[in-house]
């Protein structure tokens, strides 16, 4: 009888053999990590983000300890993966985006100071996610964008740069809200800086403060395009801009609601206009719009002025 009830009892103890430890925080190290790791322990650390990933909890924290490539990872679940001042810790994808997310709805996924070069497809991709915040990362030369947002939920990007992609952050999303804030961000040298884009019954919020969209092949700053139908609200403070091959700040969306709003902006030595709108934005006549090859504003819409109070 004994004999019997091992034998019955093997297959289930195999099972639980092979399940990995699941810990709040986790350890990796490019060189000298082993995925086969127990990764709690800054002794044995993992090698890869996406061994890491995969031992820490939901809501747990994945700490880098050294310099060096940690391969792509998709995220299904709250984490946070950090690594701390003069540690360069990178992902440069053969293909497909650096970073997927597909967690759930009240999830929290937090990147910080990571940096994210090259790819044929987007460095950071939120698919299902409720907070996705970006911080004092580094995102260069990928065909797709910096920052693809297509879920509804929260996005907070801070002391970022994002160069060479397509758009630097694309808002997309076709259902739900995204409320997006930028703050301290550099988003230049893009196809176009920064696009909220969403398709109804989607829309968008964003509040971008001290933050630059210069320099872009195309138009720094979109609030909605010519296939957009969703309502998009853009709110600019103390943002450029400029040197953009078109212009400086574009509105061009299927939904009148979509409305852009702008003060103490620098709109400069722009291809086209300075403000390009054919909808409704508003202003504080603040700005600094000058040096535009298509003048200040264009469009057919309205630039409306609005009071601080």
């Amino acid at each position: 009888m004994r004999r019997i009830l091992l034998l019955a009892l093997a297959p289930l103890l195999a099972i639980g053999s092979t399940a990995r430890a699941q810990y709040a925080r986790v350890f990796v190290a490019a060189k000298s990590g082993n995925d086969a790791n127990a990764c709690n322990n800054v002794a044995t650390p993992c090698q890869t983000f996406a061994g890491a990933v995969s031992q820490a909890h939901a809501g747990g924290e994945v700490i880098v300890l050294e310099s060096g490539g940690y391969g792509g990872v998709t995220i299904a679940h709250a984490v946070t993966i950090g690594a701390p001042a003069g540690v360069t810790a990178f992902i440069h994808p053969a293909s497909g985006n650096a970073i997927t997310i597909n967690a759930g709805a009240s999830h929290v996924v937090t990147l910080r100071g990571l940096t994210l070069n090259g790819g044929g497809a987007n460095g950071i991709e939120a698919d299902s996610v409720g907070t996705l915040n970006v911080e004092s990362c580094i995102i260069t030369g990928f065909f797709g964008d910096g920052i693809y947002m297509g879920s509804p939920g929260r996005l907070n990007v801070t002391g970022t740069d994002i160069r060479s992609c397509n758009f630097g952050i694309h808002l997309a999303n076709g259902a739900g809200l995204v409320k997006a804030a930028v703050d301290h961000c550099h988003l230049d040298g893009n196809f176009t800086g920064y696009e909220a884009a969403t398709t109804s019954p989607g829309g968008s919020t964003t509040t971008a403060t001290s933050s630059t969209a210069n320099g872009s092949i195309a138009v720094g700053w979109t609030c909605g395009d010519s296939g957009s139908t969703g309502k998009d609200v853009l709110n600019l403070e103390s943002c450029t801009g400029s040197e953009n091959g078109g212009a400086g700040l574009y509105g061009n969306s299927g939904n009148a609601q979509t409305t852009a709003i702008y003060s103490n902006c620098v709109f400069a030595n722009n291809g086209d206009s300075g403000v390009f709108c054919n909808t409704t934005f508003q202003t504080r006549g603040n700005c600094t719009i000058t040096g535009n090859a298509g003048g200040a504003t264009g469009g057919s819409g309205t630039i409306a002025p609005f009071s601080g109070m």
